[in-house]
């Protein structure tokens, strides 16, 4: 099997040459461990959007010395903060000098990586002190952080995304195309660049050994000679598969509704594709979108006060066929964040932020199983979701407090002060955990 290794980071061309095509990874399904409990030992990292809503001693975390070590005198940029605690332990903080989005970390490199978006700054921490290691500028100055990215699986290299500065649309969609960077895991050195052949990349996952998948907004600044609107103007969501040894363009999936971005993905055992698509219009809009809806549902505050977060289905790729997955009830989808698949029971899960639900859907099938409201277990805005190591657990984070668990397969909280973690993270959209 194929893989990028640590001795061919110094021959990177060869490499290229050498590595041949490789079946879909299966995904791998750990062993049960102990009594259920050992999530306990999971380290969880969170980012905080609005580290100035923290004070300690009177001082926002933003500017006190404790928490910005490495932060120049003269920055003035945005500043995002890093949480990272053990399930039953001490949060600790750390502000960084990014807009920062998504922190990328594992159990094999010592060094996590802090992808912004929209930001020509992105940063790598220790992930254990959480000292800052250095900043990391994007591979050309026409580009800025793209959200995500990913190490491999043996940890050796890490691939991140980047996508080019906002601009209006002028009728060149190539002029748009964003960047995925194959950096070293701890000199965070750029080993190769390729096009992601899409507008806005932002979320990237491993489909094989040698292919990613990459979403991509669509989205760009309006064009001049037309009305300029508080929402992007959208051109091609997609989904780009790519050959990250030749950089080739291996597929491309177009959204089946070109007004709707296509924000995040996630990947199954088969090498099938599930992916958010977002609706982000006008606030005058959401009266067109609710009226017909029979239930009663909250004012979204996640977002400026002059746009509105519509409902929007699922896109899904199984093959060559394209198709959609919607509800129902249609304002149960409305800003869908993180999403990831379940190899042992063969499952999609995503949050949805605005309308505090969680969708379960069967990867085989593309159908809804389970419809969760996460406001009734004490998560308001759901954002983050992540699978825990017990292999029995995955946890939920809402968007200002507080994380839930609950049991795979069967979705039930896990109940009491154990299924329930207390705290605030001062806005975030994804979280990490090892």
């Amino acid at each position: 099997m194929g893989k990028i290794s640590r001795r061919c980071l110094l021959h990177y061309s060869a490499l290229l040459a050498t590595l041949t095509v490789t079946t879909p990874i299966r995904a791998a399904i750990a062993p049960e461990t102990g009594d259920g409990m050992n999530f306990k030992n999971a380290t969880f990292y969170v980012p905080g959007y609005r580290p100035n809503r923290v004070l300690y001693q009177g001082v926002p975390l933003s500017s006190h010395p404790k928490f910005t070590e490495g932060i120049a005198k003269h920055y003035e940029g945005p500043r995002t903060m890093v949480s990272r605690f053990d399930w039953g332990g001490k949060v600790r903080h750390k502000v960084f000098p990014l807009k920062g989005h998504q922190i990328t970390v594992n159990k094999l490199s010592p060094i996590a990586f802090f992808n912004s978006i929209d930001h020509p700054a992105m940063v790598s921490f220790d992930r254990e002190s959480l000292q800052l290691d250095r900043l990391i500028e994007p591979h050309s100055k026409k580009f800025v952080g793209g959200g995500h990215a990913l190490f491999t699986e043996d940890g050796c290299c890490l691939i991140n995304l980047e996508r080019r500065y906002m601009r209006p649309f002028k009728g060149s969609i190539e002029d748009h195309y964003g960047a995925v960077i194959v950096r070293d895991a701890i000199s965070m050195k750029v080993l190769a660049v390729y096009s992601c052949y899409g507008i806005n990349p932002h979320e990237i996952r491993m489909v094989d050994d040698h292919t990613v998948a990459v979403s991509n907004y669509g989205s760009t600044d309006w064009p001049l000679d037309r009305q300029q609107r508080a929402y992007p103007f959208v051109v091609e969501p997609s989904i780009t598969l790519i050959d990250i040894q030749k950089g080739t363009l291996v597929d491309k999936f177009v959204c089946l509704d070109k007004t709707l971005e296509l924000r995040h993905l996630a990947v199954d055992k088969r090498g099938s594709l599930l992916a958010i698509q977002t609706r982000l219009v006008e606030a005058k809009e959401e009266h067109n979108y609710g009226k017909h809806d029979t239930q009663v549902y909250e004012a979204d505050d996640t977002v400026n006060y002059k746009l509105w977060f519509g409902p929007a289905p699922l896109l899904s790729v199984s093959g060559r066929e394209v198709g959609n997955v919607s509800l129902p009830e249609p304002m149960d989808q409305r800003q869908g964040q993180s999403i990831l698949y379940d190899p042992k029971y063969d499952q999609f899960i995503v949050t949805y932020t605005s309308s505090h639900r969680i969708l379960v859907v069967d990867a085989m099938r593309f159908e809804v199983k389970h419809v969760i409201k996460t406001d009734q277990y004490g998560v308001l805005y759901p954002r983050g979701i992540q699978l825990l190591p017990d292999n029995i657990h995955y946890a939920v984070s809402g968007s200002w407090r507080n994380i839930k668990i609950f049991k795979r397969g069967s979705h039930q909280s896990l109940e009491g002060a154990q299924g329930i973690r207390y705290e605030t993270f001062f806005g975030h959209s994804h979280m990490s955990v090892i």
